[in-house]
């Protein structure tokens, strides 16, 4: 049987797994560390999926950054639950949200080349 991989809007109750995503992330020094208190900030930018075992299997923020324009950040899908397509669920789900804020033009700085 298949795993529903649902994507959906990060709650508070999120944040802590969140945290511990990006920060094993930043660890391997492939993206910036967040703080804990900056995404309880901007925990309605994000979006998750769940894992199967629990926790968070993958997020994503839109950042609105000035104008009509945002930023794609704090991408991270769990490393043993890659290559399901899950980053581009959540990068798509934060594209979603673009419309209602009247962001039309997208950016996203990274580390990773490839």
């Amino acid at each position: 049987m298949a795993y529903d991989w649902s994507v959906r809007k990060a709650h508070m109750d999120d944040v802590k797994d969140i945290h511990a995503l990006l920060l094993d992330c930043a660890q391997k020094g492939l993206l910036l560390p967040r703080a804990l208190i900056f995404l309880y900030g901007h925990v309605r930018n994000f979006w998750v999926v769940d894992a199967p075992d629990g926790g968070i299997a993958a997020c994503c923020a839109l950042a609105p950054v000035w104008d009509d324009l945002g930023e794609i950040c704090s991408l991270v899908v769990r490393e043993d639950l890659r290559r399901h397509g899950l980053g581009r669920k959540v990068v798509e789900a934060c594209m979603s949200d673009c419309e209602a804020l009247h962001i039309r033009r997208v950016f996203s700085l990274t580390y990773q080349v490839e």
